[in-house]
């Protein structure tokens, strides 16, 4: 007989300590169906997008009691916090805010600097607004190296890592099309169909609602739309200065000297490996590259 520890073992893991707070992967990490501005970081980085910079600015406005005051002040969008507003649509301000939290966010790794409390969106000084300062980062960066740059300077910096990375993850992935397609090699999926390629998110995100059982046992947030999403995606892609499939285009690289870098990939022809009579064969996809 199991006895003790070993009962537990046996039982299952997962069957036995089935918590709420973990053992949910995304669907308690920012959920996408939470918000679109959560949905887009997913699909787009190579890694967890973690990132509270919504979230900071949705806590202190429910402070507050103001819905939308302090996005509408900072970015002068304050649909990207108001819950009034449909959350899976993604709007020209919260397209910009999603760049501007993933340009954040290489700032943040590069100059190891807190999640939660960077970028500065909330002050504490009532005088103030309750308004932040976002030029903190090249402030502080500034004084420690010596080496004056501005706000926006910093951040055109990080928004070339951004692209680099991008340029990256293409030639890694061996194609420019980063959006993805629709397949039938998914047979989970209702239709019969899923959608695969880089830039996207679990299929059951699309296919069943959230019950959020951590505050409201009783609210439901319904699934993701996979047309308001993969407009959102256009949206994102043309806020960074990318092609229809996702691509930087040659354009935006030179804008950030990454003419090597749009070099290799105009010269490259990406390529995947398909099964052809029961051999594994490189096809070369024949794409191209928007300018």
């Amino acid at each position: 007989d199991r006895f003790g520890v070993y009962a537990d073992i046996d039982a299952g893991v997962d069957r036995k300590y089935k918590l709420e707070f973990i053992n949910n992967g995304i669907d308690r990490h920012f959920d996408p169906r939470n918000s679109i501005i959560y949905g887009i970081p997913w699909a787009i980085d190579n890694k967890d997008p973690n990132s509270h910079d919504l979230t900071t600015i949705k806590i202190a406005e429910e402070i507050l009691g103001q819905s939308g005051k302090l996005s509408g002040q900072l970015f002068g969008s304050p649909e990207i916090t108001d819950e009034s507003f449909d959350p899976h649509i993604l709007t020209k301000g919260k397209a910009f805010f999603c760049r501007f939290v993933m340009i954040r966010n290489i700032l943040k790794n590069s100059l190891t600097l807190c999640d939660s409390i960077f970028p500065n969106y909330v002050s504490p000084i009532m005088k103030k607004g309750y308004l932040g300062d976002l030029a903190l980062e090249s402030k502080i960066y500034s004084s420690i190296t010596g080496n004056r740059v501005s706000m926006d300077e910093l951040d055109k910096q990080a928004e070339g890592v951004l692209n680099l990375q991008r340029a990256i993850t293409i030639r890694e992935w061996q194609t420019k099309n980063m959006r993805g397609k629709l397949t039938d090699i998914d047979n989970l999926s209702p239709t019969g169909k899923t959608l695969r390629g880089h830039d996207n998110l679990a299929g059951h995100l699309f296919n069943r609602p959230k019950k959020f059982k951590w505050l409201d046992k009783t609210h439901i947030i319904p699934q993701l739309s996979r047309k308001k999403y993969e407009e959102a995606k256009s949206m994102f892609y043309k806020e960074m200065g990318w092609d229809y499939n996702g691509a930087p285009t040659e354009s935006t690289l030179k804008k950030f000297k990454l003419e090597y870098v749009a070099a290799e990939l105009k010269a490259k022809k990406p390529s995947y490996l398909s099964i052809k009579n029961d051999k594994v064969v490189i096809v070369n996809a024949g794409e191209t590259w928007g300018k």
